[in-house]
């Protein structure tokens, strides 16, 4: 009895599994190379500028698969997809020091290659959009120091131009004979 149960089980679990549409995976890796240390000082190391610098791999794997990025992807193919079944199907996960997997399961290959490739796509737009934040940051702060410059060295220019001036104005010194 017990044997034919078993059979009995093991027969209708190959039937239904069989039974069920297959699942594809695919995966992207992003290498997210840290910044060189010239454009860590450039940019203030420490200071409000550096927002990608701080995230730690972990975390940017959290962001790769959050509802934010899925939302970007679901809008970049008109909303075929949605958000919540974007966010389903895509895992992102550390694989390295700097290496992060993609990995997405869908009803075609195609289809989880394509939502691989667009979480990863997705991210680094928001990455390349993060450091060009940062760097336009620096810009302006560079511009404004610049403009406090100038305006010191006119000032120093307009006190000198003074100055000359008033001893230009003066009588010339007497000499005197008595030595």
């Amino acid at each position: 009895v017990v044997l034919v149960v078993a059979v009995a089980m093991t027969a209708g679990s190959l039937a239904w599994a069989l039974g069920q549409p297959p699942v594809y995976v695919a995966s992207s890796r992003l290498l997210l190379a840290p910044l060189p240390g010239k454009a860590l000082k450039a940019l203030g190391a420490g200071g409000a500028g550096t927002a990608l610098g701080r995230l730690s791999t972990e975390t940017q794997a959290q962001l790769i698969g959050s509802s934010t990025v899925a939302g970007h992807v679901s809008a970049a193919i008109g909303g075929r997809i949605s958000t919540e079944e974007l966010s389903r199907a895509v895992d992102a996960r550390v694989v390295g020091t700097d290496l992060i997997e993609i990995r997405a399961s869908a009803r075609s290959p195609q289809l989880a290659r394509a939502e691989a490739n667009a979480f990863a796509d997705a991210y680094l737009a928001w990455r390349s959009a993060a450091a060009t934040a940062d760097v336009e940051a620096v810009r302006r702060q560079i511009d404004e120091h610049t403009a406090a410059v100038d305006g010191r060295l006119a000032e120093a220019g307009r006190t000198i131009d003074g100055a000359s001036a008033a001893m230009a104005a003066l009588p010339p010194p007497e000499v005197s004979d008595a030595a």
